[in-house]
């Protein structure tokens, strides 16, 4: 509709087909992040927020560019914004009190935020000791940078390839199916020497 200016996100598209159309909120993917600047946590991405959106209602984490926005029922669509704003609040408050992460801009990788929701949509109470194992998973994937997703094509593959770890049937092996990916040392450790770039995932790390 408009490639001459601003094109419309995924997000823009994914509201104008299905949000605003009960009464209670939020109803859009903007409502959800604005309610969840509450939490002291900075103003969560949209395009984050609905790529969390997607995985939970079982969708591929990236629209693909040939395939349909999906068209949902009223009631699938409150319940999917329902769902989207209650499980990023629970992400936010694993992150500031279990990760240590204070700020959404200290995330190194934002990727992490959307797996985090697969994890906890299938293990909504986990133990102290996987909340543990997860806080380490987030911190040696970032070191290792195997949290990044760079381009459409690395978010699908990196997507397919975390996901496929997280099993409705067992906290535990979910857990430590996530931490056998970034099990191996990074190549390089960030130093305070090094010039500070607060845009680069090292400069963050060292932030925190």
């Amino acid at each position: 509709i408009n490639s001459a200016g601003k094109s419309l996100d995924d997000a823009d598209v994914f509201d104008a087909l299905n949000g605003s159309r009960f009464q209670s909120r939020p109803s859009t993917i903007s409502e959800i992040s604005s309610d969840l600047q509450k939490l002291e946590f900075g103003r969560i991405e949209e395009r984050i927020l609905h790529r969390l959106l997607r995985v939970l209602l079982g969708l591929p984490v990236v629209e693909g560019a040939r395939s349909e926005p999906p068209r949902l029922a009223d009631t699938e669509a409150e319940e999917a914004y329902r769902r989207t704003a209650a499980t990023a609040s629970q992400i936010i408050l694993f992150l500031k009190n279990d990760a240590g992460i204070p700020h959404y801009d200290l995330l190194p990788y934002k990727q992490a935020f959307v797996t985090l929701g697969r994890f906890f949509q299938f293990h909504p109470h986990p133990t102290p000791r996987s909340r543990e194992l997860l806080s380490r998973w987030i911190w040696r994937g970032a070191l290792k940078g195997a949290h990044q997703g760079n381009t459409v094509s690395t978010r699908k593959v990196l997507a397919r390839k975390v996901l496929a770890h997280i099993l409705p049937d067992s906290e535990e092996r979910s857990v430590d199916g996530l931490l056998e990916m970034v099990k191996d040392r990074p190549a390089v450790i960030p130093d305070v020497a090094d010039r500070f770039n607060f845009r680069c995932a090292a400069s963050k790390l060292l932030a925190l």
